[in-house]
């Protein structure tokens, strides 16, 4: 297209500020805020960017021609702009680098920014029609670049944009590949993620950026697709969290996936879709089963269209059902031409609360700042290190785990006797000279008095075997609990496979159902996949060999709470760890569980098979990964006198117990002691030596101990 005369331009520019006057937006010499405006480009992208200093960066230019040139100008003039400090462009698509020239036409840009030059992959075919637009708009692209200084920037640069920090991302088919800081965590979400084809276009190539300002996180990747942005977060999420998202790609299906959308956990989406473009069903899925997202607000309501398979659409996107609320929407008119074009505006303070308004309408909200424990530096998530027991005879320990597990072996640890089972875990010991409290009860079937440490788990192949060689060992020393599997079993069995429920664990509830449906027949015999035991060591630390795919000296613990989910929430907040993905009911996809709200829920019925005659208060359940592994919470068990009276007691402190405390290892003890801090949790001793290294020690909510190791 030619370049519009100055008279015609100046026209079109002063019919768009008309429609833009019912929205003014005050000019500042030195905003407090940064300030973002989204502005409408039937689907492309056009991001202004205003830094608290005053200096700006659009993140590029729409489609050639007059009209997004003008809307692009007018939301600048509005903003107090006299020129475009940084023009970034994502990449070569001319929705995104096509209006570059007629933008610079109408206000000066001094900087440009770009992954370099195109590079047209051969994989992708192209039509001559195609390649006549992509050299026409290239051209004008690079007599725009001429006008300035230009750079080239590759991930892990910075846009140098006075105020606020920008990172490259991604870029030229590259991603960053050391995490942010406070970022590097694993990514549960990983293990389900599904890649789509290849991608041979442009798109893959696209520039992608995180904008921060203090407290307040902004991420924007442009039109980078599916396997693309899950580099940057499989099979560690090296982002973090964000504030904000800019749906990738309009909101198309091509881009987007949970196993991104989901790790980032925005709290506001904002799409740059048009009527007919973006705004997938796909994506609108997986942005309201996002964890903490509160809204989503779109530049376009999208009507009804046919799904397009090419893109990964499987269902029609568009209409009432999959749009957000007309107040969070720019743009209601359906042709491309429409005016006046509305825009998103969102202001961000230092602190990390934020405001979004809706130009159509004026309609505004307001984002507090997150609480402290998410505004503090993330932590990696930690490595399960070591148990800690006290022990009058480390070596008698040492000899029966040598037989309980012979692939292990005795060692020391930081002067301490130790025994490693092969794996990541060590048990540790520090000799006492008398037994400590808190050993189990064979009699009781608890220990006594209870702590949060229930159980560590080992994970056997062969349950039956295990049993069968440890009693010819010695039938004694290694003595079988019983298991019980209903109210009326008084002698209870070794596994829990035995039960006539087999692998399934019951409420009394379902046993009696069961009884009744088989009351005419014969009691079916279930099979043992789920098969459980337990042992008492020489210390009193319950041990519980559970049934698996293969031999693992540690393979889970069990802890005791009186909120276990309250306790999940904790571990997560403040040391790093993660809630295990669940399955979306709507997609069948994997997703990330937010935090529980409420979390101190009803404790359900018992089942069975237990380790108490009682049975066991198995609901409800709180579980947490971290890096080698995960723990579980279950309720306090001597509830409403079920262990008799006078023993509905809180739990005991660890300190001083058989098992004194746990043990999680992290990379950096400085940081660990500043998130710490910063979300308000005790340090009860340290930093003290481990070793050649160092510790703190704290405890969680139901006083378990935790020593936190610095491990490089």
């Amino acid at each position: 297209m030619n370049a519009p005369t100055p008279v015609r331009r100046t026209a079109l520019l002063a019919v768009a500020m008309a429609c833009l006057s019912s929205y003014q937006i005050a000019r500042m010499q030195a905003p407090k805020t940064l300030d973002v405006f989204f502005v409408d480009v039937e689907g492309g992208q056009a991001t202004l960017v205003v830094s608290p200093s005053g200096e700006s960066m659009l993140v590029d230019a729409g489609n050639p021609g007059d009209r997004d040139a003008d809307r692009i100008a007018a939301v600048a003039k509005q903003a107090g702009l006299h020129q475009i400090d940084y023009m970034v462009t994502t990449h070569y698509d001319g929705d995104h680098h096509g209006g570059v020239k007629d933008v610079s036409m109408r206000i000066p840009i001094r900087h440009f920014v770009d992954h370099g030059p195109r590079v047209q992959d051969p994989a992708q075919p192209i039509t001559p029609q195609s390649q006549s637009y992509v050299e026409r708009t290239d051209k004008a692209y690079a007599d725009a670049v001429a006008t300035g200084a230009h750079t080239i920037v590759k991930p892990g640069d910075r846009v140098p944009l006075a105020g606020i920090d920008v990172t490259v991302l991604a870029a030229d088919r590259s991603a960053i590949a050391r995490p942010l800081p406070g970022a590097g965590a694993p990514n549960p979400l990983c293990g389900a993620y599904q890649p789509h084809d290849v991608d041979h276009s442009e798109n893959s190539f696209s520039l992608g950026i995180l904008l921060r300002y203090s407290d307040f996180r902004m991420l924007d990747l442009g039109d980078l697709t599916w396997n693309k942005e899950s580099d940057l977060v499989c099979p560690n999420n090296l982002i973090g969290t964000v504030d904000v998202y800019l749906t990738t790609h309009h909101g198309l299906s091509l881009s987007g996936p949970p196993v991104l959308v989901h790790a980032v956990r925005p709290r506001v989406a904002i799409m740059n879709n048009a009527a007919r473009k973006g705004a997938a069903a796909e994506t609108m899925g997986t942005l309201r089963s996002s964890p903490g997202l509160e809204d989503l607000w779109q530049l376009h309501y999208s009507a009804p269209r046919p799904a397009n398979a090419a893109y990964y659409e499987k269902s029609d996107p568009g209409g009432k059902d999959l749009n957000t609320p007309e107040q969070f929407i720019a743009n209601l008119d359906e042709p491309p031409t429409h005016t006046p074009a509305h825009f998103i505006k969102l202001s961000a303070r230092a602190d990390g609360s934020f405001v979004v308004t809706n130009s159509r309408n004026a309609f505004s909200k307001e984002y507090k700042a997150r609480p402290s424990a998410a505004k503090s530096p993330a932590l990696p998530m930690p490595r399960y290190h070591h148990i800690h027991l006290n022990s009058v005879d480390p070596a008698r320990s040492l000899d029966w785990y040598a037989k309980y597990w012979p692939a292990g072996r005795k060692t020391t640890v930081a002067g301490f006797p130790a025994f490693q089972g092969g794996n990541d875990l060590y048990l540790l010991y520090t000799k006492v000279p008398q037994r400590a409290p808190g050993g189990f009860d064979k009699t009781l079937h608890r220990s006594v008095p209870q702590s949060a440490f229930w159980t560590f788990g080992s994970g056997v192949a062969d349950t039956a075997g295990l049993v069968a060689r440890l009693s010819k060992i010695d039938a004694k020393q290694f003595a079988f609990l019983p298991v019980y599997t209903s109210p009326d079993d008084t002698n209870g069995v070794i596994r829990s496979a035995l039960a006539p429920q087999g692998d399934q664990l019951l409420t009394v509830s379902q046993l009696k159902e069961r009884a009744e449906r088989e009351k005419n027949a014969p009691p079916a015999r279930r099979p043992g996949s789920q098969d459980f035991g337990y042992l008492v060591d020489p210390d009193g630390m319950l041990v519980e060999f559970n049934s698996a795919p293969e031999d693992h000296f540690w393979s889970h613990n069990h802890f005791w709470h009186e909120q276990p989910l309250c306790a999940a929430n904790w571990y997560v907040d403040h040391l790093g760890m993660q809630f295990p993905p669940v399955r979306d009911p709507q997609s069948g996809a994997m997703a990330a569980r937010d935090r529980w709200t409420p979390c101190d829920v009803a404790v359900g019925e018992v089942g069975y098979p237990s380790f108490m005659p009682q049975g066991q208060l198995r609901i409800p359940i709180g579980n947490v990964r971290f890096a080698n592994g995960s723990w579980a919470w279950y309720t306090r068990q001597c509830r409403k006198g079920r262990c008799g009276p006078g023993n509905d007691k809180p739990l005991v402190r660890s300190r001083g117990q058989v098992v004194d405390h746990v043990a999680l290892a992290f990379p950096d003890l400085d940081a660990v002691i500043a998130h710490l801090k910063a979300t308000g949790v005790p340090i009860v001793s340290g930093p003290h030596p481990f070793g050649d290294t160092r510790a703190v020690l704290i405890e969680d909510l139901d006083g378990l101990a935790l020593e936190l190791i610095e491990a490089k």
